[in-house]
């Protein structure tokens, strides 16, 4: 979000490769399915950093919280041919 009167600077494709620490590549891959939130001026790619933001909060997950392995130390028994 931006104070009032003030315009939003916004992004490229590396930096937004940058600030998800992932390649430029998959940005653009994303672009190309829709999957990431873009506008395209001619033929450059920008992205609202606040609109980033927002698209990445909604992704966000907690986690798992109640999953727990069982892990058995006994030997598995053979079976009788």
């Amino acid at each position: 979000m931006t104070p009032r009167g003030q315009l939003e600077t916004f992004l490229t494709v590396e930096e937004v490769a940058e600030w998800f620490k992932i390649s430029p590549r998959t940005v653009r891959s994303w672009v190309h399915l829709d999957y990431i939130p873009h506008m395209k001026l001619g033929a450059m790619v920008r992205f609202s950093p606040s609109t980033l933001l927002e698209w990445a909060k909604k992704r966000e997950t907690a986690g798992r919280t109640t999953y727990r392995p069982t892990i058995s130390l006994e030997k598995p028994s053979r079976r009788a041919r």
